[in-house]
């Protein structure tokens, strides 16, 4: 029994260490605007369920066009992280900030982290669900924004505390269509 459990364990550090591991890109394709988006749309309610995680199975995040002009930055906040959602009752909170939005489109705007090929990298299993987030043009166009990560896929440091630095301007329950 000692045998198979060690065996588990050394197969799960090596997992661990492969995905870990090796060069990271900077980022994925800018990502594409939508527009007449709401937090209860199907695409944002997929994301929620998805626990915030990247398109395409992207080890690391998009990035935001570098010639964003936002307006706003809108946050999808809700409780239910697990996929499928139960669609049925659930609402969404869309929380939105518009005064002093420039530093935390800074901290969305950095590159994630690349890992030395020569270094070796010991990263964490545990999961971080990340904050379903927008940035807003003044067309009304919705541009899906992620926190830039470590070589690990984890946020980086200091990032998520520039949600500490505003107020939001409205928050409102939307139900989910």
């Amino acid at each position: 029994m000692r045998r198979v459990r060690g065996a588990c364990v050394a197969v799960a550090l090596l997992v661990a260490l492969a995905g870990c591991a090796g060069e990271q890109p900077q980022g994925g394709p800018a990502v594409s605007p939508a527009s007449d988006l709401t937090c209860g749309s199907s695409e944002v309610v997929d994301a929620v369920g998805g626990g915030g995680g990247y398109p395409d199975s992207a080890t690391v995040p998009p990035m935001l066009p570098a010639d964003l002009d936002a307006v706003a930055v809108v946050w999808c906040r809700s409780e239910a992280i697990l996929a499928p959602l139960p669609t049925e009752g659930l609402s969404i909170q869309e929380v939105t900030f518009t005064d002093g939005i420039g530093p935390l489109l800074d901290a969305l705007g950095e590159p994630s982290q690349v890992s030395d090929p020569a270094e070796d990298v010991l990263c964490t299993a545990d999961l971080e669900v990340k904050p379903v987030i927008f940035a807003v043009d003044a067309a009304g166009d919705w541009f899906r924004a992620y926190w830039p990560v470590d070589v690990c896929g984890k946020s980086l440091v200091g990032a998520k505390d520039r949600w500490a630095e505003l107020t939001p301007t409205s928050v409102v329950d939307v139900a989910v269509s």
